[in-house]
């Protein structure tokens, strides 16, 4: 897989406030990237530098192998932003709606009709095709807004928030069109600071506080390097607190009685591996109903860096930036 949005040292300041602060960033083609952080961290000002509708202070992007300082309209022909609030002209409809956009981003015009019916068939409105804009829902704007992107097929694709505002049906609606573009091989960074949103179409994330980017990476990835270790899940026949002692008893790892049958284990890199904990509760007696690895979900991972980031800075998280 080849990069395809690049940024080395990015900053943005507005006056005194540093809105995001060298930021580097690596997206590899094909990649949906999830961009958590709370209101305030910077995810907004970011995704405008990465859209060519901000100019940076400081530091470089490059989109497609185009430099964004230089090459912005190179950039734009392969990229499409949706913010967080936009507007559509209410009284055309869904058809005439995609097909002005579409026009405006230059689409040949012998195959604007056959993109407008692909487009509405990919945000689940094929059936709403001649209804006026001003009859559509929230929900129903919000896929429509993406499709004013997918007209015209742009290869990367940056969204701010499209979930803000929306019932729990639309959201799921949402993220099944989400899905539909990782599965075509889209690449995309969507913006949130509602995490389960996220949860189940990213391959990667990026976490950012206070302008900075604290981590990025696969959940996974990211959760072993603030753990430094990983933690496994045992379901035992019988009482979890005697297994407990057992492991206590062996070794000095930091166990857990989860449950009455379970138990939670922390294991260091460089210490037991999964064979071994079996062993020694096998030879104790124990008998093993459930062994698998805690997987960390989204927002598992913005507490641990919320939580060491507060560690370090002492401070509230009620100040941010844009």
């Amino acid at each position: 897989m080849t990069e395809i949005i690049e940024t080395h040292r990015l900053r943005r300041e507005y006056g005194t406030l540093v809105a995001v602060d060298a930021a580097d960033l690596r997206v590899e083609s094909g990649q949906v990237v999830g961009l958590i952080g709370p209101n305030g961290a910077g995810k907004t000002t970011l995704l405008r530098m990465l859209a060519t509708l901000l100019r940076p202070t400081d530091g470089d992007v490059r989109i497609a192998g185009y430099d964004a300082r230089t090459e912005f309209l190179q950039i734009r022909r392969h990229l499409g932003f949706m913010p967080d609030f936009f507007n559509l002209y209410s009284d055309l409809t869904l058809r005439e709606t995609l097909g002005f956009f579409a026009d405006a981003y230059g689409v040949e015009r012998h195959t604007i009709p056959k993109r407008i019916d692909e487009t509405l068939h990919t945000v689940d409105l094929h059936a709403k095709g001649h209804e006026l804009v001003r009859n559509l829902s929230r929900g129903m704007t919000q896929r429509l807004g993406l499709g004013t992107l997918l007209v015209r097929d742009p290869r990367v694709l940056l969204l701010d928030e499209p979930a803000s505002g929306l019932d729990p049906l639309a959201r799921m609606q949402l993220r099944d069109i989400l899905r539909k573009l990782r599965n075509e091989g889209r690449t995309v960074v969507v913006s949130s600071h509602i995490l389960p949103e996220l949860e189940g179409f990213c391959t990667d994330m990026i976490v950012m506080d206070r302008g900075q980017i604290m981590a990025s990476g696969s959940v996974e990835d990211i959760a072993r390097k603030l753990k430094s270790g990983r933690t496994f899940v045992i379901g035992v026949k019988g009482s979890a607190e005697a297994a407990k002692a057992i492991l206590e008893q062996s070794t000095e790892l930091l166990v857990e009685a989860k449950a009455d049958t379970e138990l939670l284990v922390e294991v260091a890199e460089s210490e037991f591996d999964e064979s071994e904990l079996v062993q020694i509760l096998v030879q104790a007696g124990v008998r093993i109903t459930k062994f698998c690895e805690q997987r960390h979900g989204i927002e598992d991972i913005f507490m641990m860096i919320s939580g060491q980031n507060s560690q370090r800075t002492g401070t509230s998280r009620e100040e941010g930036v844009l």
